[in-house]
């Protein structure tokens, strides 16, 4: 399994701002690494690893979120965190065509002209 988080120059920004040490994107993935590892790493079972992975935008931008597997994916428009300031936004799942699934997974785990890969780390 793995996780893939946007790191952007307006979070960078904005971390900067609270915190001066925090200056550059692969230091703004390895907080959301820690998040991650804190938040999901006591939901999974014995055994099972999940791979972090933190992008920059290249000749892509970010937009639509996915959980995608080996065998399968869903799309999600707008994400799956909570939005304190819509307390009754909802989202739909769209569950992707076997190609379209293949097309995201290849796309996420290499880097590539549309991507930038900043961190890979386990969680």
């Amino acid at each position: 399994m793995s996780i893939h988080v946007a790191v952007e120059y307006k979070e960078l920004e904005q971390a900067k701002r609270i915190d001066p040490t925090v200056n550059t994107f692969e230091m703004l993935a390895r907080r959301k690494h820690q998040t991650c590892r804190e938040k999901l790493k006591p939901l999974l079972r014995p055994g099972v690893d999940m791979k972090f992975y933190a992008w920059r935008e290249g000749t892509d931008a970010f937009h639509n979120r996915y959980v995608l597997s080996n065998i399968g994916g869903v799309l999600l428009g707008t994400g799956l965190d909570a939005n304190g300031r819509v307390r009754t936004a909802t989202d739909d799942l769209t569950i992707l065509s076997a190609s379209q699934a293949k097309a995201r997974w290849a796309k996420y785990s290499t880097p590539s002209p549309s991507l930038k890969l900043v961190l890979e780390e386990v969680l």
